[in-house]
């Protein structure tokens, strides 16, 4: 149950901060890429934001040219020797992939092929898991 309060926030910051980009940056006539890439350097002056009691969103970058969205977060506060990451990692990509096929707000993300990319590291800075949505997952 919390783990599923947990996944829910996430994703509904996830998609606000989406939403933020769209709002700011869908209504300039400029490439995706450089919407994508303006959108990442605004989200950036934000961060480090908490997004729950375990996981702050520390960057989101959109590498050169691309159509993909890497969110970068820490997650802290967990057990990470009792932590089954198979699981979390089946848990999170369903609830990340749903969030994606479901927001209307994505809606222009999800016409221009944009791939999500999510990367989670522990305290030391170690990727505990990486989830990557494609444009092929969410049509």
């Amino acid at each position: 149950m919390e783990q599923t309060k947990k996944k829910n926030g996430i994703a509904a910051v996830i998609i606000g901060v989406i939403l933020s980009y769209l709002l700011s940056t869908f209504f300039f006539k400029t490439s995706v890429e450089e919407k994508l890439a303006k959108w990442a350097t605004n989200i950036n002056k934000t961060c480090p934001t908490m997004v729950d009691e375990f996981t702050q969103i520390d960057s989101v970058a959109v590498p050169k040219g691309s159509r993909t969205i890497k969110y970068y977060y820490s997650i802290s506060n967990i057990d990470e020797e009792n932590l089954d990451l198979d699981i979390a990692y089946t848990e999170m990509r369903e609830v990340l992939l749903n969030g994606i096929k479901t927001s209307s707000e994505l809606k222009i993300l999800k016409d221009n092929d944009v791939t999500f990319d999510y990367l989670y590291f522990n305290k030391n800075r170690e990727k505990l898991m990486e989830i990557s949505i494609s444009p092929a997952e969410y049509k």
